[in-house]
């Protein structure tokens, strides 16, 4: 056999190894992903509005959590636990391709520069973000 199956005698075994391995996943997730939009959010808010800005972000993330728990079992009922898993990596795979496409490098680049990027200037040269249009 290729792979052949695992037969466990005591269940506390797999226990412990699904413990292990969500703990896993929520470690790399926190180190990784989970900080990206915050950090994001950092950049390209203006001091005047960051903590607004950076917590709309967090009210976001938590918002699509709670999706993803509150449809998880109605999912995997209707569509099967590979296929439920198969739409959240599409979900996952289109969002990232929105982003690499839509939301420009910042790096390097002054707080001006982010905000002409974002928001672009009038006529008169001025910032077109609010608080900085007379």
């Amino acid at each position: 056999e290729i792979c052949p199956r695992v037969a466990f005698e005591n269940i506390d075994e797999m226990q412990g190894l699904a413990v292990f391995a969500v703990m896993f996943y929520l470690v790399c997730f926190g180190l990784g992903y989970a900080a990206a939009p915050t950090i994001v959010a950092s950049e390209i808010y203006p001091t005047h509005a960051r903590s607004f800005g950076v917590s709309q972000v967090v009210f976001f993330m938590w918002m699509g959590n709670f999706l993803v728990s509150a449809t998880f079992l109605t999912e995997t009922n209707n569509f099967g636990i590979s296929n439920t898993f198969y739409i959240y990596a599409g979900v996952t795979v289109l969002a990232w391709f929105y982003i690499y496409m839509e939301l420009p490098e910042t790096s390097g680049k002054s707080m001006e520069e982010i905000w002409t990027c974002f928001c672009g200037k009038n006529e008169s040269g001025k910032y077109v973000g609010d608080r900085y249009v007379e």
